[in-house]
């Protein structure tokens, strides 16, 4: 294809979510996206393994994934789990199972409870000195020249693949980009804490223990980098940012372990609601992840500007949440379950649905209900099926 048609289907396709997340007028149709992660892996005949331990395999896995579908955009470009750069240093957390043709993690705890507080004065010393010993085995004060280098070495080559990959597929098959890169993807503390360093049952524990302490270490890492992206926030001129589908994006996944009172003192009081407030003053639009169950904290978006707040749901109700929300703009809607082991007609009947009673006013982007990792997650012909259709959508 012709650069300039290139760059008419790109400029077309942002169209189509910049009108969904604006809400001024209904797109020309409602655009839709790739949620497949380790799926694209197996559907392209390889296993985990040989891709996740090769860039030009998982190249090759992620252009057939975009050659064999007609997306609008996509989510994933084989860079979720950089196995190859953890392993240099010994760590031993991911396990790759070929035969269940399964990707998961061991559960860990890098940063004790009694800890928050030490962690807090100096969060990167203790991240450095602490943090990263217990995770990786081979970084210690024992650890050679040739083993950091090794490590330096195969960071680079990720880094390059990741950039790489991502400007290629994205010019190769005209998608426009996801977010801005002066705002992009502030990544909040609870977060870092949650998935990273107290490990889920570790970081409920503190909630209950100490919260206050919690805070103190949420706040620590936030100054790091979240409060910078707001900084580029607040920096930047009023309106949508130039070529991209959403002007910054926020995941949730702690939230699924707290309560509401939880979630406005860690959370929504501390960095969502003035970062939100934000970008309402300056109209923008965030794209909101809300991994697992978030429904009842969807409320707190409620009063905001239509074309402010996206939400990205995975596990609650579609259908109920437009209803209730009608000015909040969502992503997702097709089950796994149906696109994997349904019919190919009820996969477009579902479809059907979706547009008119979640999209009827423009306010929508199809995709997965959660990130594609399985096999059963996708039967190819249905997949192929839902993209033909969602360019026509008769």
């Amino acid at each position: 294809m012709a650069s300039k048609e290139l760059e008419e289907k790109r400029a077309y396709r942002l169209q189509l979510f910049v009108d969904s997340f604006a809400r001024e007028k209904r797109p020309d149709r409602i655009p839709h996206t790739s949620a497949f992660i380790t799926w694209q892996i197996l559907d392209a005949g390889y296993k985990l393994s040989e891709a996740l331990f090769n860039y030009d395999i998982m190249r090759k896995c992620i252009i057939e994934h975009c050659e064999k579908y007609e997306w609008d955009g996509i989510s994933s470009y084989g860079t979720r789990n950089p196995l190859q750069v953890t392993t240099t240093l010994g760590t031993q957390y991911y396990r790759v199972d070929d035969e269940a043709e399964t990707i998961s993690i061991d559960a860990y705890e890098l940063l004790g409870h009694d800890e928050l507080r030490e962690f807090a004065k100096d969060p990167t010393k203790f991240l450095w000195e602490v943090c990263m010993p217990r995770k990786h085995p081979l970084f210690n004060s024992e650890m050679t020249k040739e083993t950091f280098q090794k490590t330096i070495d195969e960071n680079v080559k990720f880094n390059n693949y990741s950039m790489g990959v991502m400007r290629e597929i994205n010019e190769r098959f005209a998608y426009p980009a996801s977010s801005s890169p002066f705002i992009g993807f502030p990544y909040m503390g609870n977060e870092y804490l949650f998935s990273m360093l107290r490990g889920i049952k570790g970081f409920s524990l503190s909630m209950r223990r100490d919260i206050e302490a919690l805070g103190e270490a949420a706040d620590a890492l936030d100054k790091l980098n979240f409060w910078n992206v707001y900084r580029n926030l607040q920096g930047r001129p009023v309106g949508r940012e130039p070529g991209c589908t959403s002007d910054a994006n926020l995941m949730f996944l702690s939230h699924v372990v707290m309560n509401r009172k939880q979630w406005e003192y860690l959370y929504w009081n501390r960095t969502i609601k003035p970062f939100i407030d934000e970008a309402a003053a300056k109209k923008k639009n965030i794209n909101i992840m809300f991994e697992g169950i978030g429904g009842r904290f969807y409320d707190y978006f409620a009063d905001y500007p239509k074309g402010t707040v996206a939400i990205s749901m995975e596990q609650d109700d579609i259908f109920e949440a437009k209803k209730k929300y009608p000015q909040l703009a969502f992503i997702g809607g097709m089950p796994s379950i149906t696109l994997g082991r349904g019919t190919k007609q009820e996969v477009l009947d579902l479809a059907k649905k979706l547009i008119n009673e979640v999209g009827y006013d423009g306010g929508y982007v199809m995709s997965l209900d959660k990130m594609g990792s399985n096999r059963q997650d996708g039967n190819p012909e249905n997949v192929k099926a839902l993209c033909d259709y969602m360019q026509v959508q008769d």
